[in-house]
């Protein structure tokens, strides 16, 4: 009798061993890409015990017991929830779908809209901003060109800068937070003298388009620039302005754009065949490969930008925010969803005292502003602009400034600015 409650105790052990000793398998990706989501958390329900997927979205899970329930989750995706059977089935393949965004829109009144000219019919070409106030090119039909004023936060006109031998084109704002006018010669930085006279000084355009446009960050004397070797790879660089060394920050290449437009072209050529139809396909691939860069694959999206005293570079690409201090140096990398928006108008910019960042959405021709907030990855806060066809959009202190165009065929376009 002894024996058999030893036996029997034995057994009983033994099956318990061997259930927790169940190991599940399988992968996690995206539902409608079909791409792996490292990264994503396989957890027993109710339980501590979880997993990571690994950079190909595989994951191994221990499962104690005859049955579990197990719970998928992935930051901007839908958390899936599944009982598994180790029993019947060891490979549980997980396909998540991209969670929809909801944010809480703010209601446009008419009273928090302003329009900074009131004459319905003075056409704006640019506007940037020179500390408090708005520098702004308008075309004056009286004298056939186009004119530089400076408007006062209440929209007065405090003075103008008129070059009737080389007019203003557009206006620039630079990593030091400086203010540019550029014309077809010149590159001119605009200050305000005494008595608000606008003064432009007559800078090389050679030199700017070498030396300012490119610089698109800056800490103290730290200086960041990018370029591209190509539609699908970004560089960062910092010079130091004191001991005169560059370095690199940071490189981001889209390998899955890369390989795919790589892997049609070779395609395409392979199935030439015959010497008499590799002209056919040799164009047929110049077609397929121009189909899918500016379709299927746009250029690679990587904005770097100075906020708080922190550089952060927004990875679009591998969807991930990572800042760097002025050295450098990797502080930490936030995660992002707003890239899986359909209607994402690939476009982040700072307010004008860099202490922000926001992004763009646009539906049926009606365009929303969201913040974004650099340290977790969310959008925090949105509000859509009343009109649409609206083109260039910049945010400074508690206001969204925008021109906008009655409709696409109409030539005058107007100023205006909404209170956030």
């Amino acid at each position: 009798m002894r024996l058999k409650v030893i036996f029997t105790t034995f057994w009983i052990l033994l099956a318990g061993l061997l259930q927790a000793q169940s190991m599940i398998s399988g992968t996690v990706t995206d539902a409608e890409s079909g791409s792996p989501l490292p990264g994503a958390t396989v957890q027993i329900s109710g339980n501590a015990k979880g997993a990571l997927t690994d950079a190909s979205g595989r994951y191994q899970l221990a499962i104690a017991g005859a049955n579990a329930i197990v719970r998928v989750q992935y930051l901007g995706y839908e958390t899936q929830v599944e009982r598994v059977f180790p029993a019947q089935k060891l490979v549980y393949n997980f396909a998540l779908q991209p969670q929809s965004i909801n944010l809480e829109t703010t209601t446009i009144t008419d009273q928090k809209v302003q329009r900074l000219y009131p004459d319905k019919q003075t056409m704006v070409i640019d506007y940037e901003f020179l500390k408090e106030d708005v520098l702004v090119i308008i075309y004056d039909p009286a004298r056939k060109r186009n004119v530089l004023q400076l408007l006062s936060p209440n929209f007065s006109v405090l003075s103008e800068y008129d070059n009737a031998a080389d007019p203003p084109r557009a206006l620039y704002r630079d990593c030091l937070g400086a203010s540019h006018c550029l014309s077809e010669h010149f590159a001119g930085q605009v200050d305000r003298g005494p008595s608000d006279i606008l003064i432009v000084r007559n800078d090389s355009l050679h030199l700017f388009q070498q030396f300012v446009a490119p610089c698109l960050a800056r800490i103290d004397s730290i200086y960041y620039y990018a370029t591209m070797p190509n539609d699908y790879v970004k560089q960062f660089t910092f010079i130091d302005g004191q001991d005169k060394r560059k370095r690199i920050l940071y490189t981001c290449a889209d390998k899955k754009a890369i390989s795919s437009v790589e892997d049609e072209t070779a395609m395409a050529k392979v199935d030439a065949g015959d010497h008499a139809n590799t002209q056919r396909a040799g164009f047929q691939a110049g077609l397929n490969k121009s189909y899918l860069k500016a379709v299927a694959f746009p250029p690679i999206y990587v904005p770097i930008l100075s906020l708080a005293g922190v550089i952060c570079v927004f990875d679009h690409p591998h969807e991930r925010i990572l800042r760097f201090d002025s050295k450098g140096q990797i502080l930490d990398f936030t995660p992002i969803t707003y890239p899986q928006l359909r209607n994402w108008r690939r476009e982040v910019f700072a307010d004008a005292d860099a202490n922000e960042a926001y992004t763009l959405t646009e539906k049926d021709g009606f365009f929303t502003v969201h913040r974004i907030d650099s340290g977790t990855g969310a959008l925090t806060q949105s509000w859509e602009l009343p009109f649409p066809f609206v083109q260039k959009i910049r945010v400074r202190g508690s206001y969204i400034y925008f021109t906008y165009r009655n409709n696409s065929d109409d030539k005058v376009k107007r100023l205006f600015r909404l209170e956030m």
